[in-house]
């Protein structure tokens, strides 16, 4: 493996310039070994898998977990009776919370962003929290600087949501 490329000079991130297809470009290129990394390619591999799935998404999937006030003098208050906890608790009729927690850790550590659609319900403004895959999702920003979520389903259609009816976690 030649080592020249990866400290090859590269243009400085402060002077980019927006029609530059560099900064746009796949941030995976061909390996040494010659095919691409890509996420799904990396899953297949049983260690990535295993690694992501059961180490690393189950495990935090499975901690117990709070919503926490700061206090004006700085001290927490454990805040078991705020009304996002009944949403954390029991996210949607399909997922546990274990399950839900553990998906949005395995997107984040595999995709880098995870998308939670929000729900209004007889618990209010959220009351339900549904995951949708990453790669299916498709981010739009709007002439006034809101986002749209433009979300294919599994019935091949797209679904547009507005910025507030998203949760985005990076």
């Amino acid at each position: 493996m030649q080592l020249k490329p990866l400290f090859a000079r590269r243009p400085r991130a402060d002077g980019r310039d927006a029609g530059d297809d560099f900064w746009y470009g796949p941030v995976s290129g061909p390996t040494a070994a010659g095919p691409n990394v890509t996420v799904a390619r990396a899953l297949q591999l049983p260690v990535v898998y295993d690694c992501t799935k059961a180490a690393l998404s189950e495990t935090i999937g499975g901690l117990p977990f709070a919503i926490f006030e700061r206090r004006p003098d700085g001290s927490k208050l454990r805040r078991d009776d705020h009304p996002l906890m009944r949403v954390l608790r029991d996210p949607n009729p399909e997922t546990t919370d274990v399950e839900f927690i553990g998906q949005l850790v395995f997107d984040l550590a595999t995709e880098g962003d995870a998308i939670i659609e929000t729900r209004a319900g007889a618990l209010g403004p959220i009351s339900e929290l549904w995951r949708h895959e990453p790669s299916c999702v498709r981010v739009e920003r709007l002439s006034d600087q809101s986002k749209r979520y433009v979300i294919t389903l599994d019935n091949g259609m797209q679904q547009p949501f507005v910025d507030d009816d998203i949760w985005h976690v990076k």
